[in-house]
């Protein structure tokens, strides 16, 4: 008979809550000590990947400064390397420019590196020259009506303010009285994002304008790409010529009833009603008075639409009122597109429209920066 003590039961108990306590208490210093681990090479990491934007920044800087843009030759490109110090710590950057085709736009790319971190900057200069001093939907002449509803894309700022990444133009450029731009963003004074002046004087002249869309006519005439309506009509693509884009004419109305895919240069020798979906790279030019873009549409047009219907008053050619109307609902979108501009204006190289246009056409638009964006750089460095 055991007098004192504890039986050898509870004390084998106590012994296996002890290990098991110091084992939890075990696992939980090494769980800390990994959370550590962990947060310290976070923090290293989005170190590195901000002194590895700051230097991608920099590269992109310098060659704003140090690259003669305006005096590269079309298609050409200037490469350079180097490194910036940053807080201490050594970064390098690497960028190149190249021009475009038709030499109004130079595609900017700069990379930085540091602690096996890259990020780039995508910077877009436009020289506005040719199309490249359009604003992405401008109306020459009056209005009888522009209306948007606002929420959607077209005009309420997701394209135009947010993913056009701070492009200089104004998305709007029309001549109409202030009542008559329906659900535009901005104060009264202003009129939003909407500006008065048409920025290229070919466009101020009707009978000037009336003379380049003749010359167009033609043209297209010669290349076989003259068309009483859209049906069955190739618009351009991918695949055809150095570009991908076609001069196209439609002599009448235009209903893009199905999906309309295209690039280039599309006059529409009357109203523009889209009710399906329309991905146009280029320049559109409506000829009718009316631009109707149902509720039912969607899809992007890159690039410039210019809606000028003409009338002949006492002999002289005029605009006439126009109307452009986008449905509740609508899901198309328009920016400005450089290289999808240039790219058109490619199309009618070594020809009097183009010719015509360079001669008549001055741009108040001055040369710059359009766009400005900033991520992660997948490919090696």
């Amino acid at each position: 008979m055991r007098i004192g003590g504890a039986p050898r039961e509870q004390r084998g108990m106590a012994l296996v809550i002890s290990l098991v306590l110091l084992a939890i208490a075990l696992v939980s210093s090494v769980m800390g000590m990994k959370t550590s681990l962990v947060e310290e090479r976070m923090a290293g990491n989005q170190r590195a990947g901000v002194l590895a934007r700051l230097a991608a920044e920099y590269g992109a800087s310098t060659a704003l400064e140090n690259v003669d843009f305006l005096g590269m030759d079309r298609e050409q490109c200037q490469a350079s390397k180097g490194s910036t110090s940053v807080s201490d710590a050594v970064a390098k950057y690497e960028y190149r420019a190249c021009k475009t085709q038709g030499g109004g736009v130079v595609a900017l790319l700069s990379k930085g590196k540091y602690g096996g971190m890259v990020r780039q900057v995508d910077i877009e200069y436009v020289i506005p020259e040719g199309f490249l001093g359009l604003s992405p939907l401008t109306i020459p002449g009056p209005l009888e009506d522009v209306g948007f509803i606002p929420g959607d894309a077209l005009n309420t700022g997701e394209s135009i303010s947010s993913v056009i990444d701070g492009r200089r133009y104004p998305p709007i450029a029309a001549r109409g009285k202030e009542k008559t731009i329906v659900g535009v963003p901005g104060d009264k004074g202003s009129m939003g994002n909407v500006s008065r002046n048409i920025s290229e004087s070919i466009l101020n002249d009707p009978t000037t304008f009336h003379g380049f869309i003749s010359l167009l006519h033609d043209l297209a005439e010669q290349r076989e790409r003259l068309f009483s309506s859209g049906s069955g009509v190739h618009f351009g693509g991918e695949n055809d010529g150095r570009n991908g884009g076609r001069l196209t004419y439609i002599a009448g109305d235009l209903h893009v009833d199905s999906p309309l895919f295209g690039k280039g240069i599309l006059v529409v020798d009357g109203n523009l009603e889209v009710k399906s979906s329309l991905d146009y790279q280029g320049l559109i030019v409506v000829m009718g008075d009316r631009m109707n873009v149902g509720r039912d549409s969607s899809g992007r047009i890159d690039g410039a639409v210019i809606v000028s219907p003409f009338v002949n008053r006492d002999d002289a050619i005029g605009y006439g009122v126009s109307s452009v109307k986008m449905a509740k609902g609508s899901r198309l979108d328009y920016m400005f597109h450089g290289v999808a501009l240039d790219d058109a204006f490619v199309l009618l190289a070594n020809t009097q429209a183009s010719n015509f246009w360079r001669t008549h056409n001055e741009s108040s638009r001055k040369p710059g920066v359009m766009s400005w964006r900033q991520g992660d750089s997948m490919a090696g460095y």
